[in-house]
């Protein structure tokens, strides 16, 4: 039985002052607000202006592609990635919805292949059905945060009156309402809004601030107990090591 009295009072008290239940009541405030940056996926892509690498001079200089006669070759770049903090896994997928692209002019594609990624193990595997690429990310691989792939696309344009074909994506990601959002990487900056991490370094710079403010209001001498000291420690150490981990994934995107 729990008698709510004085005694109750300053025990509860006197365990809040114990530095190590500030220690975890820090612990859990950092992980609490680390997780609530994990809410999101955010698959992107990005698509290049094509780029006409060959074509048809005369008689002479001829283009062939599987022995098919080309009147030119094209090539752009499809760069998928990770744009947020929560891992997107093989499972987001749906087998019968792969990744498409495909364009609404008309162009025979010829080929796609992988031409950069940012690890090793990271596995895709692409078919081109009717001129359009189907993509599919290998069972047991996810895209972690700041993972991406660079595809080669190379293509022809049939219709003369076509001179940058426009390309479409679709795509169905478990966890997302749109699947894979077009980003202009010309002007993209990587996951800027860490809103988590603004949040925990506001709560420090208040901490302090405050505590500081009302001693010197008071005219006493600016110290910090040890319960507050050992708070604002640990909100420091992990949200720096946060931080780093943010500016790292963001600085290197080895898909680029």
């Amino acid at each position: 039985m729990i008698t709510i009295d004085n005694t109750l009072g300053k025990n509860t008290l006197k365990i809040l002052k114990n530095p190590i239940t500030s220690l975890i009541i820090a612990l859990l405030s950092s992980i609490y607000f680390y997780y609530i940056s994990l809410s999101n996926k955010t698959p992107a892509y990005f698509i290049t202006v094509p780029e006409l690498i060959a074509q048809k001079a005369d008689e002479k200089l001829r283009i062939f592609y599987d022995n098919t006669e080309l009147e030119n070759v094209y090539s752009s770049e499809l760069i998928l990635w990770n744009d947020g903090d929560k891992f997107i896994d093989y499972s987001d997928f749906i087998k019968n919805k792969p990744i498409k692209l495909y364009s609404t002019d008309s162009i025979n594609i010829l080929s796609v292949s992988i031409s950069k990624v940012s690890r090793d193990d990271l596995k895709f595997r692409t078919i081109i059905i009717k001129d359009t690429v189907n993509i599919f990310l290998r069972d047991e691989e996810a895209l972690e945060e700041g993972d991406g792939v660079k595809f080669l696309l190379l293509f022809t344009i049939v219709s003369k009156g076509v001179i940058n074909p426009k390309f479409e994506l679709e795509s169905r990601i478990k966890g997302t309402q749109k699947g894979f959002l077009y980003k202009d990487l010309a002007i993209y900056k990587p996951n800027e809004s860490k809103l988590s991490l603004y949040f925990l370094w506001g709560i420090i710079i208040f901490f302090i601030s405050f505590r500081i403010i009302i001693l010197f209001l008071y005219k006493k001498p600016i110290v910090f107990r040890n319960v507050e000291a050992v708070i604002i420690f640990s909100l420091i150490l992990i949200t720096s090591y946060l931080t780093i981990k943010h500016v790292f994934y963001t600085a290197n995107l080895n898909w680029l």
